[in-house]
């Protein structure tokens, strides 16, 4: 199990000086009442931190400078 809440705050800390050079707020947030300790997928660890990198460097690319992005953890049940 990969702990998806952890891997995120990784993934915005080491974007933090790309966002920074375009003027951009970058944070994790949780949603309301989700327990950073229930945020864990079924995965391959080094996939979903390359899947992260690359929506969140996407998302600071194409953002207008003065923004802010934030990953959000939603929890569902299937």
């Amino acid at each position: 199990m990969v702990d998806l809440w952890e891997l995120c705050q990784q993934v915005v800390q080491e974007l933090m000086p790309l966002a920074s050079v375009k003027q951009l707020i970058l944070k994790a947030v949780l949603t309301k009442g989700t327990e950073a300790s229930l945020v864990r997928v079924r995965g391959d660890r080094l996939e979903l931190r390359r899947l992260l990198t690359n929506l969140v460097g996407n998302a600071i690319r194409f953002s207008d400078g003065r923004s802010a992005i934030a990953a959000r953890s939603v929890r569902r049940s299937f």
